[in-house]
């Protein structure tokens, strides 16, 4: 339950987070989708004599010289929960999410790479596709953009006798949250990925499956992985 209000909390400042640009090479520190929003800055300024002094000031956002075992696993990817003292970026997130370091029996989840973007200004969803490309096509009845950020989509839509869990499956991603909407994209009651009688709901998916690329049919997204 404590999850659950912290999603809503989540999806009420999703407009205003801005998703980055990718194009750097994968970091171990990051994991295959993640991308150093001020570090894809400084590499079109070649020019900028400020931007090497800005990338090493920068410490929650150079991670030229992460190893893997820094931290249990990278930050932009699905996993256990993460050790504040392992990196400076894990530390702001935690500071402000302790479910991400463990309070609450919690664990390193969606919410916690998208608080990634807002703390640490990278980007871990740079290499998937937009939630519109993923899941608008055809299949989704009713489809209303209500947000897209690293990790997540939120989405209006007209269940008819459909549920969020059918709905992402469809884009080839999986639930992570399901609420009776305020129309178009406020969010009311928990329902539950499950639930099917509503005549209009909120769907919170993932972007992509397991921050990797979206299954394809006759897969589906199962706890992070295609099966």
């Amino acid at each position: 339950m404590r999850r659950a209000i912290f999603t809503l909390m989540a999806l009420i400042i999703a407009a205003a987070l801005v998703a980055g640009c990718g194009g750097s090479a994968p970091d171990p520190f990051l994991g295959d989708g993640g991308a150093d929003s001020d570090t894809d800055s400084d590499s079109d300024s070649d020019s900028d004599s400020d931007s090497d002094s800005d990338s090493d000031s920068d410490s929650d956002g150079d991670t030229d010289t992460i190893t893997d075992d820094e931290c249990a696993h990278p930050i932009c990817e699905l996993g256990g929960a993460l050790d504040p003292e392992c990196h400076p970026c894990v530390a702001s997130v935690c500071d402000a999410d302790a479910f991400c370091c463990g309070a609450d029996d919690g664990w390193w989840d969606h919410i916690c790479i998208n608080e990634v973007l807002s703390y640490c200004d990278i980007d871990c969803g740079a290499a998937l596709p937009d939630c519109t490309e993923q899941y608008d096509g055809g299949s989704i009845a009713g489809y209303i953009d209500c947000g897209q950020e690293p990790a997540s989509c939120t989405m209006g839509y007209s269940p008819q006798q459909n549920t969020c869990d059918a709905v992402c499956e469809a884009g080839g991603g999986e639930c992570y949250g399901a609420y009776n909407d305020i129309p178009p994209c406020g969010l009311d009651d928990w329902i539950g990925c499950g639930q099917d009688y509503f005549m209009a709901a909120i769907c919170v998916c993932s972007r992509g499956c397991g921050m990797g690329q979206p299954c394809e049919s006759p897969e589906t997204c199962v706890d992070g992985d295609c099966v």
